[in-house]
């Protein structure tokens, strides 16, 4: 197989904001107004009282929280008190402030505006903090705000165009430009990814796959990109949904791996897609994101009934959806695939996201 470029080359493809002193601080001021938006529905909604300490699921009742997103109250609620934002201790989670905080949304468009993402984001994340109740307790969801409000699926997907999932992306095309051949991406989704893909190469390779586990994603991609699709769910065997073993040089995942039950199977079920020596390239938060706890993880929460991406393996003692740079280490371990390199560098401002971009190797010989 032919080898990939040194990791410095790969740090060089990335493209790089105009401004890379202001992500911190846009980052941060994001971070300000969520956490200030959620304390102060739970202030107001009585779910947090200064008298009592109340643990997760107790505050969650309290909310009123629909079953399927009790785990991110219980995020909310660790992320406030790792903050310092409220008291912790074994009686539970206690408000600390005797008044809810003032949120200034209004502050969100500059804020977004320096971290590079179009401007329906700030608007997209303001309609969230203004329904946090009603997101909470299922009386809505995301979508359906969204699409309420004179939104679409664009809107909906403002969140994947930003400064870091552009690195990430120019990144995963020029692994494409260097092998062309047998390329198949994983819950593509909007087909941002796809994007940066065609975009560099000037046309999608002829066997490219666009996969995803929902047709409205396929057809919206055949017709706009011409490319071949298929329906992929990596919770489950590849074999089981048609694909041959070993039928892959490269596969791309960007931010959906999270969505897996289970990070080591879905990892192996990969490597049975990948041939020997074939390459996946994925990226992932490696963190909660404070500024998405109040607006876009509302999407990972599961359909009624149906398994919490992280509940099968090691994210489940916590609660968590992303595992970070050391549990992926650990899942791609665990599934047989060696890793080439993470990008960006800890010190790099592209990292100050939390998004990674992950490079790993199948065996050269099959197991």
């Amino acid at each position: 197989m032919t080898l990939l470029p040194s990791q410095q080359r790969l740090i060089d493809a990335m493209p790089r904001p105009a401004a890379p002193e202001a992500l911190a601080a846009a980052l941060a001021r994001l971070e300000v107004i969520s956490l200030a938006a959620i304390l102060r529905v739970l202030i107001e909604q009585r779910a947090l009282v200064a008298e009592t300490g109340r643990d997760a699921a107790a505050v969650a009742a309290a909310l009123g929280a629909a079953p399927r997103h009790v785990w991110l109250i219980g995020r909310w609620l660790a992320v406030l008190a790792a903050r310092g934002l409220i008291v912790r201790d074994g009686a539970g989670y206690r408000r600390a402030a005797e008044t809810a905080p003032e949120v200034a949304t209004e502050a969100l468009d500059a804020a977004y505006a320096a971290l590079g993402f179009p401007p329906g984001m700030a608007g997209l994340h303001r309609l969230a903090l203004g329904h946090l109740v009603d997101l909470a307790r299922d009386r809505t969801g995301l979508p359906e705000l969204v699409f309420r409000n004179g939104g679409d699926l664009a809107d909906l997907g403002a969140y994947q165009r930003n400064h870091f999932t552009a690195a990430l992306n120019a990144v995963c095309a020029e692994l494409v430009a260097l092998r062309p051949r047998r390329v198949v991406e994983l819950g593509a989704g909007l087909g941002h990814t796809t994007e940066a893909v065609r975009a560099r190469l000037g046309a999608l390779p002829p066997d490219y796959l666009f996969t995803d586990v929902s047709r409205l994603f396929t057809l919206a991609a055949e017709r706009r990109h011409g490319v071949d699709t298929a329906l992929l769910d990596i919770d489950r065997d590849p074999r089981e949904q048609g694909r041959a073993p070993g039928s892959a040089a490269l596969v791309l995942a960007t931010n959906v791996l999270h969505n897996a039950v289970d990070a080591v199977r879905a990892l192996t079920h990969i490597r049975t897609l990948l041939a020997p020596g074939g390459w996946l390239v994925f990226s992932e938060s490696v963190d909660d994101s404070a500024a998405t706890l109040g607006a876009m993880q509302f999407l990972l929460s599961p359909a009624p009934g149906a398994p919490r991406p992280g509940s099968g393996d090691e994210r489940a003692r916590e609660g968590r959806v992303f595992l970070d740079t050391a549990g992926w280490r650990r899942a791609l371990e665990g599934a047989g695939l060696a890793i080439h390199s993470i990008l960006p560098e800890e010190d790099d401002p592209l990292a100050l996201a939390g998004q990674r971009l992950f490079i790993a190797q199948a065996p050269e010989e099959s197991a």
